[in-house]
Formats: C-alpha cells, sequence, structure tokens
C-alpha cells in the first residue's frame, strides 16, 4: 500500500507539473503571439502615417512646381505644332527639365544651376525651396518605417513580377534629390523587366549612369533597385508574354547608345530611362504616353499614371 500510495503521490507530482509547464508555455506563446499582433499593428500604422506624409509632400513639390514655371517661356507657347521643332528650339522650362533630369540620375547639378544663372531663375529656384521647405519635404519623401526591412523593395520581389513590367521610383543621387521637383509627376525614375536578361542579377532594362554598361541602354541591378526610396510596379493593358519578349527584344537593340533626355522621342541615338520603356512597347502597337508631344518627353510618371497600365505591386505612390 505504501508503495502504491508512493507511486500515486509521485504521478499526482508529475501531472501537477506537467500542467503547470503547458499553463506556462501556452501564456507564454499567447504573450508572444500578442507581441507579434502588436508589432504587426505599429508597423501598419507607421506604413499608412509615412504613407500619407509622403502624398502631403509629394503635393507640395507639384504646388513648388507650378509655381517656379510660372511665367517661364515653355515649348507650348510656340503653338500646338510642336511636333517638328528641334531640341534647340525648345523653351526655357524644357530645358530646366531636361537639367533636372541628368542632375537627378548623375548627382551633378552644376549645369542646371548655370542654366538657372544664366536666365536669372536662380534666386526663384532657391526661394520656392525655401518657401516650401523642400529639403524637409525631402526628407519625409526620404523616409522608410523602421518596423521593416531596410530594403525599399526585397530583392527577392522581382521574382513575382512579368516580363515587360513596368517598374518607377522615386530615389536618386541623394546629392541631386532636391531637384527632384523640377520633374513633372510623382516618378522620376523608370525601366522594365527582362527575365531572359544576360545577368538575372541585373534584370532591369532601362538607361541610366548605373547601368553594368555605363551611362547608356542597358541593365541595372536588383540591388540598384532595392536601395530606391520607393518602387511601384505597373503592367501595360494589352500584354501577352508574346509582345513582352518582343517589346524588350526592340529595346535591347539600343543598349550602349548614350543616355541624354536633350533628345526626340522618335530619335534612336539618345535615350533616356522612360524612353526605352515607351519605345519597347510602343514597337508592339502599345502606346503607354499617347498626350502627344506637348510634354516633350515621356516621363516616367507618365508610364504609371496615364491609364495605359495598371498597378501590381510595391508603392503606389
Amino acid at each position: 500500500m505504501i508503495g502504491d500510495g508512493s507511486k500515486k503521490k509521485g504521478g499526482f507530482n508529475v501531472k501537477k507539473i506537467l500542467i503547470a509547464l503547458f499553463s506556462l508555455l501556452l501564456i507564454s506563446g499567447c504573450s508572444f503571439i500578442n507581441k507579434d499582433v502588436d508589432n504587426v499593428g505599429q508597423s501598419i500604422s507607421e506604413i499608412k502615417n509615412i504613407q500619407a506624409a509622403k502624398e502631403e509632400a509629394h503635393e507640395t513639390f507639384a504646388t513648388a512646381h507650378e509655381e517656379f514655371f510660372d511665367g517661364v517661356p515653355s515649348i507650348v507657347d510656340r503653338g500646338s505644332d510642336v511636333e517638328s521643332l528641334s531640341v534647340e528650339e525648345w523653351g526655357v522650362k524644357e530645358y530646366i527639365i531636361g537639367y533636372a533630369f541628368e542632375a537627378y540620375n548623375t548627382g551633378n547639378v552644376t549645369k542646371l544651376e548655370n542654366f538657372l544663372k544664366e536666365q536669372g531663375l536662380y534666386e526663384k529656384y532657391r526661394a520656392v525651396v525655401e518657401k516650401y521647405d523642400l529639403e524637409e519635404q525631402q526628407n519625409v519623401l526620404d523616409m522608410r518605417p523602421s518596423t521593416i526591412s531596410t530594403q525599399s523593395f526585397p530583392i527577392n520581389d522581382f521574382d513575382n513580377y512579368l516580363d515587360g513590367d513596368v517598374f518607377v521610383c522615386y530615389g536618386g543621387s541623394s546629392s541631386a534629390k532636391l531637384i527632384g521637383f523640377f520633374i513633372p509627376g510623382t516618378w522620376k525614375h523608370a525601366g522594365f523587366l527582362d527575365t531572359q536578361a544576360p545577368d538575372m542579377n541585373a534584370p532591369i532594362l532601362t538607361a541610366s549612369d548605373e547601368t553594368t554598361s555605363g551611362f547608356c541602354v542597358g541593365y541595372e541591378t536588383k540591388l540598384k533597385w532595392s536601395e530606391k526610396t520607393a518602387v511601384s510596379v505597373w503592367r501595360p493593358y494589352g500584354r501577352t508574354y508574346t509582345k513582352a519578349r518582343a517589346a524588350l527584344n526592340y529595346s535591347k537593340q539600343f543598349v550602349g547608345k548614350p543616355y541624354s533626355v536633350f533628345t526626340s522621342r522618335s530619335s534612336n541615338d539618345d535615350w533616356y530611362c522612360s524612353k526605352v520603356v515607351y519605345r519597347g512597347w510602343l514597337s508592339q502597337g502599345i502606346n503607354l504616353e499617347d498626350e502627344g508631344w506637348l510634354d516633350t518627353w515621356v516621363t516616367p510618371s507618365n508610364l504609371a499614371e496615364d491609364g495605359m497600365t495598371y498597378w501590381v505591386g510595391g508603392d503606389y505612390n
């Protein structure tokens, strides 16, 4: 009896210990789950707050753009028949935007600042920057949530998209971001995805100073795009695999051609980022920007916001 009683007593103690341990584990598990839920909630809240702040900053940049260019001579002042005008006949506005595109890509603002001084517009530029506190607005646009990866666009996410998908981004050379308000629209750089690129670590076909071929038409790396402040992905209406491959192959024939914003849409001699994408898809009968020549360029924002593409991932704006 003593032996049986001892066994029962021992069994009872073990059972109590096991129940206590299980309860502790369950409570701990719940606290971990609650902690994760809290973190997710904080992440969502932070992302929403940052997104709202960025939208407001973009609006401020757009207002600054409109105010600065008010009264600045433009190509459109020559009338509606501007398609035949050469680059040399562009207006002051178009030259400023062109130099701004170049500065944004290279980080060298010397040409832009010198041109503004030549046109007597440098003080107006500085006044607009100070009036709208664009340096602070730029800091807002550079913000990233602290609760997620430091990469704006995780490298593995490239595998989720299709040939010909249009990639646009905000973010460029840090020394030139402030002049981004000169460039129309939210997005400042563009390219499109080639899943059969020569180097799968560099699948974005574009034109810039960051391609693996140099300052020309070529491919940019996933790493470069993951470091951008914001990346958004858009897909052309009417896309098929066959058309996407043909669009990419069309633009690939110009790899190595020099980068320049001071060129027409139809020229095959010089290229800029969004022109590479635009002409590729245009070769397949898909016009991603059909506003005509009044805007002079096809901008990255044209590719994403002119109603010829739809959003499929990344940042929305």
